[in-house]
């Protein structure tokens, strides 16, 4: 059986330039991270979390999953993942949902494992000039994450690279 988490993560960027200094809009990322690899796929990124952002994430998943599958969805309690659409979604494709228990982050740890990843590795040295710049380092870093990070546990593999061995001939 597959397994996959999922979270929200939010990001204030803060930006400094001659006329203005100040906090502007927030992005938030909702990675899938497969539980077999530590892949982010797929993800989605906009201002705030809505269920369009949410329904864009499930029809990018929904298009990767193998015929007469039914992976297990595991995600904090947000908002997001207790809507009656989110539910009916995951019904209607065969996934089973689970959710951390009230206040438990740990139920979570591989999504909030991920979100401390991109911060501390992309968030925390740099400085962007617009949210279109962040949109631009989540997303390049997110590629730099599936196919050029190694990981221990993979043996020095990416997390593509890991699966593309473990399953030759799938993509």
């Amino acid at each position: 059986m597959d397994n996959y988490v999922t979270g929200v993560s939010e990001r204030s960027q803060h930006i400094s330039n001659l006329k203005y200094e100040g906090y502007i809009n927030q992005k938030c990322t909702a990675p899938i991270i497969d539980l077999f690899n530590n892949e982010a796929i797929p993800y989605s990124i906009s201002e705030r979390p809505t269920m369009p952002m949410i329904d864009d994430i499930l029809m990018k998943a929904f298009a990767r999953l193998d015929a007469g599958t039914n992976p297990v969805l595991h995600s904090d309690q947000g908002w997001q993942y207790r809507h009656q659409w989110y539910q009916y979604q995951l019904r209607e494709f065969g996934i089973i949902q689970s959710m951390s228990r009230k206040g438990n982050c740990l139920d979570n740890a591989c999504a909030e494992c991920f979100f401390g990843t991109l911060k501390s590795e992309s968030f925390y040295t740099s400085k962007f000039k617009d949210i279109d710049e962040l949109k631009i380092a989540i997303e390049d870093y997110i590629r730099y994450y599936n196919t050029r990070r190694i990981s221990l546990r993979f043996n020095g593999l990416s997390p593509v690279e890991y699966r593309l061995k473990s399953y030759p001939g799938r993509n």
